[in-house]
């Protein structure tokens, strides 16, 4: 499998309590996003349980259904597939240190950065969960992860 962070699916039927406790057991900062969009529309990155559990409701009213996973604080990479296999890894760095909708259609100070992974078996790694993610979704000739 493909590790992912741990993620709930927010219920807004869901009684406060029962969410923060729910919540309290997977981390301590947390990502709110929409299920059904993309670049980073509606994503919110929090620092508790109460303001994930806000940031979740106001996600849901605006788009639907909303997940909130753990955060995971590193590098922003991505890769691409072509043809089943995988192009050199790039890493990206926004000026505020979150790639969102901004930095990636409108900031022109955005970096995307080639060679900055150096340990070949990290660069291995990489590019089998690249390539492991390409293959559960069915997807064929390019993807990027």
């Amino acid at each position: 499998g493909v590790a992912v962070p741990k993620a709930i699916n927010f219920d807004a039927q869901r009684r406060t309590k029962e969410l923060e406790k729910e919540l309290l057991q997977l981390s301590e900062r947390f990502v709110v996003k929409p299920v059904r969009q993309g670049s980073t529309i509606g994503v919110s990155i929090v620092d508790d349980p109460m303001s994930a559990l806000a940031a979740a409701r106001d996600c849901s009213s605006k788009f639907g259904d909303c997940m909130i996973e753990e955060s995971i604080l590193g590098r922003e990479i991505t890769v691409g597939i072509l043809e089943g296999r995988a192009l050199p890894i790039i890493e990206i760095k926004s000026k505020t240190g979150f790639y969102d909708y901004h930095a990636k259609y409108i900031d022109e100070g955005t970096e995307f950065l080639f060679d900055t992974i150096d340990d070949p078996a990290m660069i291995g790694k990489i590019n089998a969960a690249a390539l492991a993610c390409f293959n559960a979704l069915g997807c064929r000739g390019f993807g990027r992860f």
